[in-house]
């Protein structure tokens, strides 16, 4: 085991506590969590791809406890989106005439993750096949299963979701399974996962195909969950105290039978991965697998600690200090002054009388210095996450026009790198969900995959009237599916084609109730009309 935990140790104090700690290249046995599973720079578990993690089960446990840490840092993360700042934790209040031990939290970064992940994927993602050489039948009928596989899932939120993650610890995770209801109905189904209970181990070539992933739950000192390969999925539990070279993890057979009698893992037959892939997709949030936190967590801290200071400064200002100069004041004038504001002097002698005075003491006023280092401290965590602070009084300035979208381009930026990355995800998770499809032969996937396109829509404020006259004059000149995909308001674009197609049958009938063709009766009428034989007025006549 070459594994070494101390460059691993969370370290709140440290500017760059959210990075693993693997940037020590002095021995690249430092990288190792087992004999043959390491991380790279940017947190990336890769192996050769000859290991098969079938023939070396007992390595399942030396990488959980060795990812333990890593684990530990995106916990960390998660701690800093809900508040639990640790900075503000440790604070120590210096002053001592301050009884008050109030700690004041901005949590700003709960506030960007939210604005932009609801920038980002707020307006559900468009997933439509297009293919051009496939008949309009099989492609209709592809966009309906794609979109009932989706809704089973209840797409929209778990793709939400799947983002937020991403934009919190860096990276997010999508687990496929097929689940049979009580009246065995089977289903193919997706949800999303955090790292912090699941992990992925890709083969260390260009490709970076997956070897095998995990998902699991730390309770009690035990470890339990599910291995994925490509032919099978194994159930296991495994003790955190077994990191050392014993066989400590158990495996079971789908009968959940636990077996640890020390057989060869060559014996282990696990359920059948009715996928025939590993089922888990990951987003990541960019390649270095940095969230939004990551860069702005100690500016996060000083903002802190400056509205703490300036909360102190509030009590200690309210506790304003009475002096009294050339007058000894009882316990009973004291409680008289605290009970009714009021103070009454009297002096032993009219000599003493213009020697008697009170007042409040002066204190020093810092407010202005404070606020003014509140907002930079503001201005460069937002500029710093490239999230825009939709509470800035000086955005309704800007409301529209150029200046607006020059405000919003940094955001727009954002978006558009996360959509490259999140639309690889969806088609490597659309990949995994194809498998169980009637209507795609397995060899036939990667060819649907290319023609399948991922829509996502920023929800900025936009202009109608100008999206709908640039819409205007690209109406003869593209197909309409790709017509009605740049339309920004639109959810479902095939749902768009069956309704235009509907109401193109009903205007169709409505206009045969209304208008009826009557070419034949018409044609009799200019020949007989009726007994008399007189020219129809339809056909007029030679006068």
């Amino acid at each position: 085991m070459v594994f070494d935990l101390a460059k691993f140790t969370y370290d709140s104090k440290n500017s760059n506590r959210f990075i693993s700690g693997m940037n020590d290249q002095s021995s690249i046995q430092s990288r190792f969590l087992t004999q043959d599973i390491y991380l790279d720079d940017n947190d990336v578990l890769l192996a050769s791809p000859k290991f098969d993690i079938t023939q070396h089960f007992n390595q399942v446990t030396n990488l959980l406890s060795g990812y333990d840490a890593l684990r530990q840092v995106y916990h960390a993360k998660m701690r800093v989106y809900k508040g639990d700042h640790e900075a503000i934790k440790r604070m120590q209040l210096g002053n001592s005439l301050v009884k008050q031990d109030s700690k004041v939290m901005a949590n700003l970064g709960k506030n960007i993750v939210n604005t932009f992940v609801g920038t980002f994927a707020s307006i559900p993602v468009k997933i439509t096949y297009m293919n051009p050489d496939d008949n309009k039948s099989n492609s209709d009928n592809l966009n309906k299963e794609i979109q009932q596989i989706l809704s089973t899932s209840n797409s929209s939120d778990v793709f939400f979701e799947w983002a937020k993650k991403a934009d919190i610890y860096g990276r997010g995770y999508s687990v496929a399974y097929v689940k049979q209801d009580k009246d065995k109905t089977t289903h193919t189904k997706f949800s999303q996962m955090s790292p912090e209970n699941c992990l992925v181990v890709y083969d260390n070539t260009l490709d970076h195909n997956k070897l095998f992933a995990i998902t699991f739950q730390l309770i009690d000192g035990m470890y339990y969950g599910h291995l994925y390969t490509d032919a099978n999925i194994y159930k296991f539990s495994s003790s955190v105290s077994g990191m050392s070279t014993d066989n400590s993890t158990r495996f079971s057979q789908s009968s959940g039978q636990d077996n640890d009698n020390g057989l060869a893992d060559t014996n282990w037959q696990g359920e059948t991965n009715p996928f025939g892939i590993v089922p888990v997709s990951e987003l990541p949030e960019n390649e270095e697998r940095s969230g939004l936190l990551d860069d702005i967590a100690p500016l996060m801290d000083q903002l802190d600690e400056t509205f703490t200071a300036q909360h102190s400064d509030v009590m200690y200002f309210s506790n304003a200090l009475l002096i009294v100069k050339g007058k000894h004041l009882s316990d009973e004038d004291k409680r008289t002054i605290r009970k009714w504001h009021v103070a009454e002097l009297n002096a032993d002698n009219k000599e003493d009388l213009p020697n008697i005075s009170m007042e409040y003491l002066d204190k020093p006023q810092n407010d202005q210095q404070q606020e003014h280092h509140i907002q930079h401290l503001k201005t460069e965590i937002y500029e710093t996450s490239q999230v825009i602070n939709l509470s800035d009084p000086q955005l309704g300035n800007s409301a529209s026009g150029d200046a607006l979208d020059k405000k919003l381009q940094p955001m727009v930026m954002l978006a558009g790198s996360k959509g490259r990355k999140m639309e690889a995800a969806i088609k490597d998770l659309l990949r995994i969900l194809f498998t169980q499809s009637q209507l795609i032969k397995n060899e036939n996937i990667e060819n649907v995959i290319s023609h399948v396109q991922v829509k996502f829509t920023v929800n900025i404020p936009h202009n109608l009237l100008d999206i709908t006259n640039a819409m205007k004059n690209l109406h003869d000149d593209v197909s309409q599916k790709l017509y009605l995909s740049m339309y920004p308001f639109l959810d479902n674009i095939q749902d768009e084609l069956d309704e235009e197609a509907k109401e193109k049958q009903q205007n169709v009938i409505q206009f045969a109730n209304t208008h009826p063709d009557n070419n034949d009766s018409n044609n009799d009428d200019s020949q007989t009309n009726g007994d008399e034989g007189q020219p129809s007025p339809k056909t007029g006549s030679d006068e």
